[in-house]
């Protein structure tokens, strides 16, 4: 490890990420009511606990493009029946959701074999100010939107 906390040998991109979900985090975590961890060093995603053992949201690059990028809820767990039941949940908020974010809401129950999960997305690849403002200003709304249904879920 260096100074800065960070792994010997990390490379720019690493290092770029990092600093760009460090920021995405402290702008977030001054607009919302939880604290938030630390990204992992070199990570081309960020998540944070939503309140529900096996869900996080979750900020990240897709693709080997870096695009597009996306914000939104995952639920992991070994019992199919309990992320799709999660899921399905929130899919009753599908118009909600894409009336506040202006943007199209996509569902994926069976993500991965342990994953189901919903999000947003902007097809940008570079960590510009513009796509820092889109994602913290609309993980904000995904935030504020679905806790309150997670809690339910409890």
């Amino acid at each position: 490890m260096d100074a800065m906390g960070e792994k010997e040998g990390t490379t720019d991109l690493q290092t770029e990420y990092t600093q760009f979900f460090s920021e995405l985090a402290d702008r977030l975590s001054s607009r919302i009511s939880t604290r938030l961890p630390a990204p992992k060093p070199g990570d081309n995603h960020y998540t944070f606990p939503a309140g529900l053992p096996g869900a996080h949201f979750k900020w990240g690059f897709t693709g080997r493009s870096r695009s597009p990028f996306t914000a939104g809820l995952h639920f992991c767990s070994k019992n199919r029946d309990t992320k799709l039941m999660r899921l399905r949940e929130m899919r009753k908020l599908r118009h909600e959701i894409e009336e506040r974010t202006g943007e199209k809401v996509v569902f994926e129950p069976e993500a991965t074999e342990r994953e189901a999960r919903l999000y947003i997305q902007k097809n940008e690849g570079r960590m510009t100010e513009e796509l820092k403002k889109w994602a913290v200003e609309k993980m904000v709304i995904l935030y504020n939107l679905l806790k309150p249904e997670l809690e339910k879920l409890r």
